[in-house]
């Protein structure tokens, strides 16, 4: 030290003069060094060196948050070989010392994080290091928890956690002692005696609201499965099983979600069970992003109903308001990595368990990812992540990407958006590739969703269309030219509409600012708006131009655009739209098309739908995204499973990955079309059986944890007339219940060993192209998610098929005879070669016409349904045994003349022929011919349609018609006994019918009263139950 300036050291003791060699080498790597020292006086002081001077002002702020009083401050400072050392020694005032001298240690080192910067903020919840001698780490983790419990809770406020941690500092200890033991690696853990030591705490706690913000913390850390806390990082995630606390949760609860906090950024990421998968999204909601999240997750639930995962959504903010493009990219990736840390590895096809982090939760190893807003360009950067770590799905961790399936490239969620929608407009008999249909927009041609769903047909007529910062208007667009335009602006990069070539637009349009106060309207605006108005502002016209009378609204931007008329705006949450935003009786267009999400709210749907208009669900019209994305994932899983075997090199993985491009698209866009189609049919279903649709919803609601009639607006029993429209259910709602009824089927086949059997290969087989099925037919029978797979094949066949209400007697039947009834269907509809019958019907479809192709496919249905409640009486049928069956039947028909479609109202009767050909002995053939002979003497066949469509209006009346159909099922049986009984050795089957029924039954009164129904225009169950009753008296 080559000189003290000044000797006088004022109050400074020689000792804390004194810069050490230890102080020295501590302050060429860090800014600040600091002591506590307490005298024999025992008082306290806490001495600090650093190498710029500290102020006041930034120092006491921070001891306060220790509940340090700073009596008083000396500085100074000393050169020592030309470098200068500030000295400044605080006293502070304390409320215990022995508590200051026991946990100094602690004390020191958290406040020499905050000065030397490695804290970028105080909180007063560092009082509980010298309270209760928390560490640093531990006081991170409260906040976490913290942080946590306010998005989670929305009547939790951070601050009044933390304030309460401290009230009850020794409570607080307790818990985090809890966390501690619960999740230290190798040590013995007794779990039970700490829960016991803080129930027993709280039962001290007098105030009701403090005691339910600490069992709620304590209730956080019971159901936590995981965490990276005793990792080496600053960043801490947890990992809980959400369902389990859902008692203090409002609405639809994921079962599973984790946490992600840093003091730079706080995230979240939900999932309604391990395998799922959804969107990262950054969020600018700081203060109920997690709402934002959970609410997209429910949608994705919905709109996952037809892949393999759940719903999935994750989402983050960036405490900084306007991040660099490194910072953004660098907090993305610590997101993902914290998340990746929560869940297993594979390995050589065994599950792999991360070191130092104890799992409650077993084996969970299916973590995927997608692009969302705000990271759309990040999926290569995901990837590179899960590559570095060895995460055993590579590069199908985050779908899309550099080798993945580019959805603007392919339009994907446009084309299946347009696919869904197109069915409104089959109806009406336009072809929206030959016939103009005019539009207004929510959107920007630059972007994915709305730019590839305006250029997918020449004869869309834009008329108008609405971006976040712009209005687009062409008052009388040319098709041609207008098109031509949209596809320049749609490939030009950065482009919006003020870039649209004006001579391009029609007389009068043009590209407004939506934030303009005053714009002047043409004649033609006017006359498109049907005002006299001279001018309007941009929220004005803009709002104007939603409400128009066009053929077709094309959600394609962010936005809710279209809320209920008992809905509050600024409940909505979409702020940005809040003065452009109408009500569903507003809306003039016939249709509308959601490419977006939550273009409009579910409320807003259901009212637009009630009132003649057009829509289905955002999950139902924009799934193709997702649905490309799952694929994508699943065929990689599958060929890094024939590069593993040997089957393929590296190399080839892109290159047959890129040959399967077209046979994804066509199963994605074939999902969009057999849903909409679905529900036209279930729309039909529901004019006719409206009780089934009524049992689907409480089946629902009863299976399913997040189906509610209160969050869905469904209506109950007694105001179901609330959702009708022209007699039938709105499409929403039966959206909703088309979606929900998957997801039930496929639960319910996934927790089965059923499809376990190698007899559902054929349904894992159906997910990859022809040409695949023999050179990799054991590779893809051993697919990792084969019994996934399996599962959402079959819930979108039978629920696409059958309709909704497939799992409306659930409840009634129980679990094991669901499945046989599940079985009994796929039986019926390969006895009835559906698949084939179906196909020819869709490559048809415009041409045959709604009427025809409606009636045909209910027709079919119809006959399965009978079929399969028939089959479910013998569940010893096997679909090799169903071949030889149907072959023998339809060479029976031909012998009596019935051929295509007839022939499904005698194939039907299988199960009866089986139960003859058991109960007589003679052959399958024999049987056949006996009881179609039958049905064809009495005419059974017309008679029991005629008895289908009579209409009942209860549940019991319902079950009263079917007991009536089924007493001529027995009536047949009971004939055909008897015809073999009395049959002659020497007749044969026919003459044997004509015999029996020329000596035994007397027809003429049958004939007569069938006569009659059968010509009656409008038949009573009184009128089927007496006619039955006739046929009775036969036997």
């Amino acid at each position: 030290m080559d000189k003290v300036e000044d000797n006088n050291i004022c109050g400074l003791t020689s000792e804390e003069f004194i810069i050490t060699e230890e102080i020295k080498d501590y302050l060429t790597t860090n800014s600040t060094f600091l002591k506590i020292n307490v005298d024999e006086n025992n008082n306290a002081s806490i001495i600090i060196y650093s190498t710029a001077r500290l102020l006041l002002s930034q120092t006491i702020p921070i001891l306060a948050n220790f509940n340090f009083v700073v009596i008083n401050e000396i500085s100074n400072h000393i050169l020592d070989n030309n470098n200068i050392y500030f000295i400044s020694k605080l006293s502070i005032e304390v409320e215990d010392i022995d508590k200051l001298i026991e946990n100094k240690n602690n004390i020191s080192t958290l406040i020499l994080k905050i000065l030397n910067e490695e804290l970028n903020f105080s909180s007063p919840i560092f009082v509980l290091s010298y309270l209760e001698n928390l560490e640093t780490k531990e006081l991170f983790l409260l906040v976490a928890l913290a942080k946590y419990k306010e998005q989670l809770l929305s009547s939790s406020a951070y601050h009044s956690t933390i304030n309460i941690f401290i009230k009850y500092s020794h409570i607080t200890k307790l818990i985090v002692d809890y966390f501690i033991e619960k999740f230290s690696p190798n040590i013995t853990r007794d779990l039970k005696a700490k829960e016991s030591a803080i129930l027993e705490a709280l039962s001290a706690v007098e105030v009701i609201s403090d005691d339910k913000v600490l069992r709620v913390i304590l209730k956080i850390i019971k159901n936590m499965q995981r965490t990276n806390y005793f990792l080496n990082t600053d960043i801490i995630s947890f990992k809980i099983f959400t369902d389990k606390i859902e008692c203090e949760l409002d609405g639809i609860v994921p079962k599973i979600e984790a946490f992600v906090y840093s003091t730079h950024f706080n995230g979240v990421h939900l999932r309604m069970d391990k395998v799922s998968r959804g969107g990262l999204r950054w969020s600018n909601r700081y203060n109920d992003y997690r709402d934002e999240i959970k609410a997209l997750m429910i949608a994705q639930e919905a709109k996952n109903a037809v892949i393999v995962p759940k719903g999935g959504k994750g989402g983050f903010i960036i405490n900084k308001k306007n991040p660099t493009k490194e910072e953004f990219v660098k907090y993305y990736k610590l997101f993902i990595t914290s998340l990746l840390e929560l869940v297993d590895n594979i390995e050589d096809g065994e599950v792999v368990k991360k070191d130092n982090i104890v799992s409650y939760d077993g084996d969970d190893t299916y973590f995927v990812v997608a692009a969302d807003k705000g990271t759309s360009t990040m999926s290569d950067t995901a990837n590179e992540i899960s590559i570095k770590n060895n995460f055993w799905l590579g590069d199908a961790f985050a779908s899309g990407g550099s080798v993945g399936y580019d959805h603007k490239a392919l339009g994907i969620t446009a084309k299946g958006a347009i696919k869904s929608t197109e069915r409104f407009f089959i109806e009406k008999g336009i072809n929206i590739y030959k016939d103009s249909i005019s539009i207004v927009g929510t959107g920007s041609m630059n972007g994915d969703v709305f730019g590839n769903g305006l250029i997918e047909s020449d004869k869309f007529l834009l008329i108008g269309a609405i971006s976040h910062r712009e209005i687009f208007i062409d008052p009388n667009p040319d098709a041609e030219i207008s098109y031509n335009e949209r596809v320049r602006l749609f490939h030009q990069d950065n482009s919006n509409w003020s870039k649209y070539d004006k001579s391009k637009i029609s007389k009068g349009g043009g590209v407004f600012k939506r934030s303009s106060k005053k714009i002047e309207l043409t004649p033609e605006i006017k006359e498109l708006l049907q005002t006299s108005k001279k001018y309007l502002n941009g929220e004005e016209l803009a709002k104007a131009l939603l409400g128009l009378k066009v053929d077709m609204i094309y959600l394609g931007g962010i936005g809710t655009y279209f809320k209920s008329t008992r809905e509050n705006s600024v409940d909505i949450g979409d702020k940005e739209n809040e003065n452009i935003r109408l009500n569903a009786n507003e809306i003039k267009a016939s249709v509308v098309c959601e490419g977006a999400n939550l273009g409009m709210t579910l409320e807003a749907r259901v009212e637009f739908a009630s009132l003649g208009g057009k829509v289905n669900l955002d999950s139902i019209d924009n799934g193709a995204g997702v649905n490309t994305s799952d694929h994508e994932v699943n065929m990689k899983i599958f060929l890094e499973s024939l590069i593993a075997n040997g089957s393929i090199k590296q190399e080839q993985r892109d290159e047959s990955f890129k040959e399967l491009t077209e046979f994804v698209v066509n199963d994605v866009l074939r999902t969009n079309y057999l849903q909409a189609l679905s529900i036209s049919l279930d729309e039909i279903r529901s004019q006719i059986d409206i009780e089934k649709f009524k049992k689907t919803v409480h089946v629902l609601d009863m299976n399913l944890s997040y189906f509610s009639r209160k969050n869905f607006h469904i209506p109950r029993d007694v105001d179901f007339n609330n959702i009708i429209c022209d007699g039938k259910i709105v499409r929403p709602t039966l959206s909703l219940l088309t979606l929900y009824s998957k997801i039930v089927i496929e639960n319910i086949l996934k927790r089965s060993d059923m499809v376990e059997s190698s007899e559902f290969d054929k349904y894992i087989f159906r997910y990859f192209p022809k040409h695949f099925h023999l050179t990799y037919k054991s590779s893809i029978k051993n697919h990792p998610l084969r019994k996934e797979i399996i599962a959402i094949t079959i819930s979108n066949e039978i629920i696409n098929n059958y309709g909704a209400t497939f799992v409306s007697d659930l409840v009634d039947i129980g679990i094991d005879n669901f499945l046989i009834k599940i079985k009994s269907y796929l039986l019926s509809d390969k006895l009835f070669n559906g698949r084939k019958f179906r196909a020819k019907l869709y490559n048809n479809d415009f041409e045959i016409g709604v009427d025809k192709l409606y009636s045909q496919l209910l027709k079919l249905e119809k006959n399965i349904d009978y079929t399969l409640k028939t089959i479910q009486l013998d569940n010893h049928l096997e679909f090799t045994t169903i071949y030889k069956y149907r072959d023998d039947m339809l060479d029976i028909l031909k012998l009596l003349n019935i051929t295509n479609e007839d022939t499904f109202e005698y194939i039907k009767f299988i199960a009866y022929i089986i139960k003859i050909q058991k109960q007589t002995g003679i052959s399958f053939r024999d049987a056949s011919q006996l009881a179609f002979g039958i049905v064809q003497k009495l005419d059974l066949v017309l008679l029991m349609q005629k008895i289908e469509e009579v209409n009942v209006l209860s549940s019991i009346e319902s079950k009263l018609k079917s007991q009536t159909l089924s007493i001529i099922e027995r009536i047949i049986v009971n004939i055909s006994r008897d015809t073999i009984k009395f049959k002659l050795d020497s007749q044969n089957i026919p003459q044997a019918i004509e015999s029996i029924f020329a000596n035994e039954y007397k027809l003429d009164k049958f004939i007569e009263i069938k006569d009659k129904f059968m010509n009656s225009k409008k038949n009573s169950l009184m009128d089927s139950t007496i006619i039955v009753n006739e046929l009775l008296l036969l036997t």
